[in-house]
């Protein structure tokens, strides 16, 4: 008299062995990686010549304003001729940038000399007695000052004294290279990360985890096979 084996007995290893290739299909996926690219470069539309105005304020007295009437600030953890504000930072501190060639000419009054310099980015930065120059991005209006006293970078940002900029013709750009302590400040909202994963990251685990698991699904479907040829013989 033959023996059969209930069929739930067999159907047991089969969803088994399923379910480890679902499971390894599922763990490849990590693999194929995102590449979400490089940041957009900083627009490079700058003007071949520069009209700065004052500004002024009961506290802080008269002080450098852009052509577009906003306070212009120096970080005193700047090198002469040099910027450590780079990445996240000129988010928050845009450079104020000239065309090559250009001039820069200051309101009156002014007492000093304005040049400049030469980003690693390329762009060309607007010095004032050799301290770069920036916009503040949270001075939402004309003779707002958010800017001054904020720690960050390394230093402390303020207003650009009128008293330290002369009107004269920019001389010629020299390249100099970033340099300094790139810290950041609770003032100053830090640098936003993309997120995502760079190509090949994380895949020296994946295929031993695939290995494991086709295996553990192959020694499932060959007892499955086992157990069939048995039943057909009993």
């Amino acid at each position: 008299m033959k023996h059969r084996v209930p069929m739930s007995r067999l159907a047991r290893p089969v969803a088994l062995a399923s379910a480890l290739l679902v499971m390894a299909a599922w763990a490849a996926v990590p693999v194929l990686a995102v590449d979400y690219g490089s940041p957009a470069p900083m627009a490079s539309a700058a003007p071949a010549s520069l009209q700065l105005g004052a500004g002024s304020s009961a506290s802080l007295g008269s002080f450098l304003v852009g052509p577009n009437g906003m306070t212009l600030y120096t970080l005193s953890s700047d090198p002469n001729n040099g910027s450590v504000c780079t990445g996240g930072c000129l988010t928050n501190w845009p450079p104020l940038l000239i065309a090559p060639g250009g001039s820069t000419s200051g309101p009156a009054g002014a007492t000093g000399t304005f040049g400049s310099f030469v980003r690693s980015d390329g762009t060309i930065q607007v010095t004032d007695n050799s301290r770069p120059l920036y916009y503040f991005a949270h001075d939402t209006a004309a003779g707002q000052t958010n800017g001054e006293g904020i720690a960050a970078f390394g230093g402390v940002w303020h207003v650009a004294a009128v008293a330290a900029a002369v009107a004269t013709p920019t001389p010629a750009p020299t390249a100099s290279a970033p340099s300094g302590p790139t810290a950041t400040s609770a003032a100053t909202p830090p640098p936003t990360s993309t997120g995502g994963t760079g190509p090949g990251e994380g895949s020296g685990a994946i295929p031993a985890l695939l290995l494991a698991l086709f295996g553990g699904a192959t020694v499932t479907i060959l007892m499955v096979g086992a157990l069939a040829r048995r039943t057909r013989r009993a």
